[in-house]
């Protein structure tokens, strides 16, 4: 799940570098990219928003959900069925047919 925050207050390095440890210290965050110039922090991982918002104020820094970015991606793999031979004949053939037309 990938997560950005708007985080308000950051006004140096070491403040982008208190933000990314507080927040890599949270259970379940694989990855944490702190941008200064554009105040935003990317999460990726399964911790809330709600702790992640708390884990960003308790090293001084106001922060809030930008919204319509909590993004859930599952089930992203090759292992999907494939179609049997007949259903892919059938696709192949139609497709010919109408290159043709």
């Amino acid at each position: 799940m990938l997560t950005l925050l708007r985080v308000e207050g950051m006004m140096c390095g070491h403040c982008t570098s208190s933000v990314e440890t507080a927040l890599r210290a949270v259970p379940e965050v694989r990855e944490v990219s702190v941008d200064l110039e554009s105040k935003l922090a990317r999460v990726d991982g399964s911790a809330s928003a709600e702790a992640l918002i708390e884990a960003v104020q308790s090293v001084g820094h106001a922060s809030e959900l930008v919204p319509g970015t909590v993004l859930r991606v599952e089930g992203m793999s090759n292992d999907r069925p494939r179609p049997n031979a007949q259903v892919q004949r059938a696709r192949t053939r139609t497709l010919f047919f109408f290159s043709q037309v």
